[in-house]
């Protein structure tokens, strides 16, 4: 984690006693806003209220924690790895719209907030620029989707493979039907589009690996305590945020209908529920060459030898490509992304 170090600001000489806890001498600031921090380095003066550094750093985008009687610590909450669990929990929570019946909607259709949480996913796993030039995003449609993925490994060949099980053939069919009438039209992307959305998606993949530490007034003087202190307040909103998307994840499971009773892992096949055992059991053994085997009896093998078993339920969202022609006999194509997984069926 790199350390960047700022120049001590403010004339007053550094006193132990120090004015009242009120007041802050010692600032540790986590946040890779270049604006931000440059707001910060003219703003802050040793000694200042806390309520100051409160207006300075707005409490709707920072979290502040105090150490010590001098010290304090400002957690940007637009830092990429807080602001992705964040658009998570949103994504989850405004998905529960779906809930009843088909389990899609028109975009557009959904409330501004659901809205903003729907597109600015959409708009992370592909950008603007590969869709149809003039389509409007609220005319799309978004879906409901799951599954759940089991992980088996036979310790006699060494094998492991992992195979996902889609959710109700009824309820997706039902869904899909409706998404066909509104679909998000692709367009591909070319050389340069594509490099620079890769581009993105690496700086981003950097942000959530790299946290800057920007320290004001005398924090080098307290910086071991300092630095606990910000490290248990990312840990904290980390988790805090991580917990609120699997409870969101819960909701959408139950919304959908899904065992939340399914264990997060098993010692062999015949431990597992018997619908999922008998759904697990179909897909590999009629479906063996997708999951990479080489044969049904190999697939049967892998069933029969298994003794360690991971079972994760997903949910996500689906989206219709192209509606296909029933007429012609072309079928329709889709895209689903899972975004939340959790242990078994997800019960708390």
């Amino acid at each position: 984690m790199p350390f960047l170090l700022a120049t001590v600001l403010g004339s007053q000489s550094p006193s132990i006693a120090g004015p009242p806890s009120a007041r802050v001498r010692d600032l540790v600031l986590i946040s890779r806003d270049a604006k931000m921090i440059d707001k910060v380095t003219s703003g802050f003066k040793l000694w200042m209220p806390l309520s100051d550094l409160e207006k300075l750093l707005p409490k709707n985008r920072f979290e502040f924690r105090k150490w010590g009687v001098r010290g304090a610590v400002a957690l940007d909450r637009q830092l990429w790895r807080i602001a992705e669990l964040q658009q998570s929990v949103d994504l989850a929570k405004g998905l529960a719209a779906l809930g009843g019946g088909s389990f899609a909607s028109r975009i557009g259709d959904l409330s501004p907030d659901q809205q903003s949480a729907v597109s600015t996913y959409l708009d992370q796993i592909s950008p603007p620029d590969a869709r149809q030039p003039n389509f409007d995003l609220k005319d799309g449609g978004i879906g409901l989707d799951a599954q759940v993925s089991v992980a088996l490994a036979d310790p006699a060949t060494g094998r492991s493979i992992t195979v996902q099980l889609p959710m109700n053939s009824e309820a997706s069919r039902s869904r899909d039907k409706k998404l066909a009438g509104m679909p998000i039209p692709p367009k591909p992307l070319s050389p340069s589009e594509f490099a620079k959305f890769a581009d993105g998606q690496k700086a981003k993949a950097r942000e959530n690996e790299d946290v800057e530490f920007h320290l004001f007034g005398l924090a080098r003087t307290t910086l071991p305590d300092g630095m606990r202190t910000a490290a248990d307040l990312i840990s904290d909103v980390e988790g805090k945020l991580k917990a609120e998307r699997d409870k969101a994840a819960r909701s959408l499971m139950k919304l959908l209908g899904l065992d939340d009773s399914l264990p997060g892992s098993a010692g062999s096949v015949g431990e597992l529920p018997e619908e999922l055992r008998n759904q697990l059991t179909e897909s590999l053994t009629n479906s063996w060459q997708q999951w990479g085997l080489g044969s049904q009896q190999e697939a049967e093998s892998l069933l029969a030898n298994s003794n360690s078993i991971s079972v994760t339920t997903w949910v996500g969202i689906r989206q219709c490509l192209d509606p296909g022609d029933p007429a012609q006999h072309r079928p329709g194509s889709f895209r689903s992304d899972m975004f939340i997984g959790c242990q078994g069926g997800g019960s708390p």
